[in-house]
Order: structure tokens, then sequence, then C-alpha cells
């Protein structure tokens, strides 16, 4: 069987506080809010296992997510993506002392200034704790709430995405079949939409 050629992504809503038009993306805080993940019930859902142990909501959408798989169409897969930007670097405290207009009219095709370099920016102070933050969210994650672990991990070869990536993920207990080994994509790169 031959894999196509093209893909097409699109999102399930219902699940999620980011598909919902009232969340304010610029505001949105996804620790706060257990990965955005909507507190609800699922068609799938036996909320207790044969012991009467009460399942997190991460394992009841676990569930979901594995009937949406048998229950689809064929050729549809249902996956889960965590997807996340790197920490602040030196480049993004650059583009806020100079101004938006001014960084994309000037500042931006230059390689720094007296203050900084952001060829291939590193990661401030700030980006590093926003990072190590992400860790211990993921930590308690993985051991308490039961987000299942990511089955792969993609990185941009930039410096920043990767010291981000490196600090969110590196030293987790992760299970032995999920261990954290990124792939490092050339075009994995922010895009935005309209």
């Amino acid at each position: 069987m031959s894999l196509p050629t093209t893909f097409t992504y699109t999102t399930v809503t219902g699940y999620f506080l980011q598909d919902d038009n009232a969340t304010v993306a610029e505001n949105f805080d996804f620790i706060s809010t257990n990965f955005g993940l909507i507190e609800r019930d699922y068609q799938s859902d036996s909320s207790h296992d044969g012991q009467g142990e009460k399942k997190t909501q991460w394992e009841r959408f676990q569930r979901e997510v594995a009937r949406l798989n048998q229950q689809g169409e064929q050729g549809t897969v249902y996956k889960v993506l965590f997807i996340g930007r790197h920490g602040q670097g030196v480049h993004n405290v650059a583009e806020r002392r100079y101004g938006t207009a001014e960084w994309d009219r000037y500042w931006a095709a230059q390689e720094g200034d007296s203050i900084a370099q952001w060829v291939d920016p590193h990661l401030t102070e700030t980006g590093i704790h926003q990072a190590e933050t992400v860790h211990a969210f993921w930590k308690h994650q993985l051991a308490v709430a039961k987000t299942p672990a990511p089955e792969s991990y993609y990185s941009s070869p930039l410096y920043r995405c990767l010291e981000t990536a490196n600090l969110t993920f590196a030293d987790l207990d992760l299970p032995a079949g999920r261990p954290y080994q990124p792939v490092v994509k050339e075009v994995c790169l922010l895009s935005v939409s309209p």
C-alpha cells in the first residue's frame, strides 16, 4: 500500500479551548488549563477502570482518540499534536526595543546591533526560564494528569528552537518506547495564516 502524496490536516473542535472563538490566543495559558483540554464527557467514556479508579481527563481523552481512530473513515487518522514555540530569544528583545515596524523595515535583516547578535539567536534568561517552566509542567502532566508522552519530537535546526526543545523534554521520565530523540526539520518554521 502506498502512502498518499499529500495530506489534509483539519482540527476536530470541541476538545480544546484553543478551538473556541472566545479564546484569546495572546493571553492563552496552556499550563493553567491542562494544555487547554476541555473537561467534558466523551462517547468512549468509562471514567472508571475495572477497579473503580477514576481516570484523568487525559486518560479519558486518549481513549476517545482511540475510539475516533477505530470508528473513523478509511484513510482518516486522528492525532494529537503538541506544538510549541521557542522561548524568548535575543531577537525578540531587539524587536521590542526597536518596535515591530522598525524591526521589520530594517533591523530584522541585520546580524545584530551594539547590544546583541541575532543571527541564529540564543535564548535569553527569560527564554531559558520559560522552557524550564514548560519542562516542570510536562513532568507534572506525565506523572499526575497522565498526559500521554509524545510519540515523536520535531524541531527546527535554529539554535533557539533546539535549546527550547532540549530544556523542555530532556530528562523527563518518558516511557521506554517514547524517548526524547528530536528529528530536526529544515522547514519546521512558524507560519501565520489568515
